[in-house]
């Protein structure tokens, strides 16, 4: 389950990176309006993490759904980010030339002049490390 869980959650941070890229690309090229929807995003990420911990709660206990809820999150923003940017590319070519290790300078989330992209590496490396440590102790049946 745990690794099942992290590869799930790779996944869907990729997907996501997309859809926004193409939902950013098209709302702010057609309409314009004063909603901030990562609070929305944020909850919709939320109820994945927490399905993918209970999850793993119950398949090996408190401790390895203790590391999935704070690995999970490490990970996400290498995938989703570098994706998002990646997208936003391919739709118009002029923005995030860089593509997967661009850096945005317009986005209204709080947390982007944080998520550089040598800062979305180390999470990432740490979030996965997280999990692979996990997994194999989980294996070595000491937890």
């Amino acid at each position: 389950m745990i690794l099942s869980a992290l590869l799930s959650f790779i996944a869907y941070a990729i997907l996501e990176g997309q859809r926004e890229g193409m939902y950013w690309h098209f709302r702010l090229r057609y309409k314009k309006t004063g909603l901030n929807e990562h609070f929305f995003f944020t909850i919709q990420r939320a109820f994945v993490v927490i399905g993918l911990c209970l999850g793993t709660l119950f398949a090996h206990g408190p401790i390895s759904a203790g590391v999935t809820a704070v690995c999970l999150p490490l990970v996400f923003s290498f995938f989703h980010n570098g994706m998002y940017y990646t997208q936003r590319n391919e739709l118009s070519p002029l923005i995030y030339k860089k593509r997967w290790w661009d850096q945005s300078e317009s986005s209204t989330a709080k947390l982007t002049k944080f998520m550089t992209p040598v800062s979305r590496s180390i999470q990432a490396f740490v979030g996965i490390s997280g999990m692979v440590t996990i997994f194999v102790l989980t294996l070595l049946k000491l937890l």
